[in-house]
């Protein structure tokens, strides 16, 4: 069964799911605040980076609570169709 963020919400309420800026500081605040709780080690952290958004993303959001994240890349120069290096 799919999530439904409005299940179990009064119609008032539901009304502003149809509002685009309600729903992007939802997104943000939820994105941030996972990220925060994830953040909290005894140990360095650090993410792995591809040519995605969401790695970039992640690293974004980790840079928020920590100056001293450690990111990596995993190259492939002898696999072109799979080196994301460049990005």
């Amino acid at each position: 069964e799919w999530y439904c963020p409005v299940t179990g919400i009064s119609r008032e309420e539901r009304k502003q799911f149809h509002s685009q800026d309600f729903c992007v500081e939802g997104i943000r605040s939820l994105l941030i605040k996972s990220t925060q709780k994830r953040m909290i080690a005894d140990v360095p952290v650090g993410a792995f980076l591809s040519g995605g958004l969401d790695s970039s993303l992640n690293v974004a959001l980790m840079s928020r609570f920590s100056s001293k994240l450690k990111t990596y890349t995993v190259r492939f120069p002898t696999s072109p169709d799979h080196d994301e290096g460049s990005w």
